[in-house]
């Protein structure tokens, strides 16, 4: 039986990678899920993967996105000798580290999975080699039930606000979201992730007095500090009046509910939104089912030409 192992770092990709897993379990292919602790690189993860590996004896490790805790086990798996796969490949569009760190598991990774013909085109551009990239589409919307059950029954805004390398402007990313959302009654305002200086905002949201002097007007404010199960976040997101943020939820999701959204700051400044195309779960379960692991996968190379 195929052996598939999956690495996530936070809520965002486990919400992505959750419908391939029931995808690859409907084709009986084993499917392995770890992971790894956001915003923390631990020297003992190295030693843990080796373990790790020599018991399951992954066929194909599943790398999502661009989080810096990714980089170190799709570089260490290639290295291994495993067949390295990276989920969300070729997205360009900013100068956030995020954007280096996509393109580092890009690099590592013998299979890479793309969600549009533009994002494949990019990849071919730096030099990857075309027949390793699969325009699959989304799994953004892949079996997906919807709760509404902390949705406010008055018009809110909603901000997911993550922090930008220079803390300055994290402080004028957070000042602008503030600004934005001062005329609405409700508001849901996300937990940032751990990249750094997330504690200028995690400290804002936690201390009441601050909050009620940024907020006069709201009835309520909603601070959820605790990962969300995706559908909760889905559908607070359908019903709120504005999205507001630097979140990849302004290129995807949001567009696609057809909420309004204001993108701040420079995270992801000229990324635009996207039509989602669904479906991509199946995709790419039968993918990695199927597809062939022979020396030709293994053995990557980059085409020159393309990168003169």
């Amino acid at each position: 039986m195929r052996i598939i192992h999956i690495l996530t770092a936070n809520r965002a990709e486990e919400g992505l990678l959750k419908p391939i897993e029931s995808e690859l379990a409907k084709l009986g292919v084993g499917v392995i899920t770890t992971k790894i602790m956001e915003g923390k690189l631990h020297p003992e993860m190295f030693e843990w993967l080796d373990m790790t590996w020599k018991d399951i004896r992954p066929d194909i490790v599943v790398v999502p996105c661009d989080r810096e805790e990714m980089v170190y086990p799709a570089a260490y798996a290639f290295h291994r000798g495993h067949i390295v796969c990276h989920f969300h490949a070729g997205n360009l569009g900013s100068d956030h580290p995020d954007e280096m760190n996509r393109r580092a598991i890009s690099c590592f990774s013998h299979i890479l999975l793309c969600n549009t013909e533009e994002d494949k085109k990019n990849l071919v551009r730096l030099g990857e080699e075309e027949w390793r990239c699969y325009v699959v589409g989304s799994t953004a919307f892949d079996d997906i039930k919807y709760d509404y059950s902390l949705c406010p029954n008055y018009p809110y805004a909603m901000v997911l606000l993550h922090p930008d390398p220079d803390p300055e402007k994290t402080r004028k990313d957070l000042e602008e979201a503030i600004a934005a959302v001062q005329d609405y009654i409700g508001l849901v305002w996300l937990a940032p992730n751990h990249d750094p200086n997330h504690e200028i905002i995690r400290n804002f949201l936690a201390d009441p007095q601050i909050k009620g002097k940024a907020f006069p007007k709201a009835w309520q404010v909603n601070i959820e500090l605790q990962n969300l199960q995706r559908e909760t976040f889905l559908g607070l997101l359908q019903k709120c009046s504005l999205f507001v943020g630097n979140s990849s939820v302004v290129q995807y999701e949001a567009p696609f509910f057809g909420v309004k959204t204001l993108n701040i700051g420079e995270r992801n400044k000229n990324r635009k939104p996207i039509q989602v195309v669904s479906g991509g779960s199946k995709k790419i379960a039968e993918l990695l089912a199927n597809i062939t692991i022979n020396e030709k996968l293994r053995r990557k190379r980059f085409k020159l030409d393309t990168l003169l």
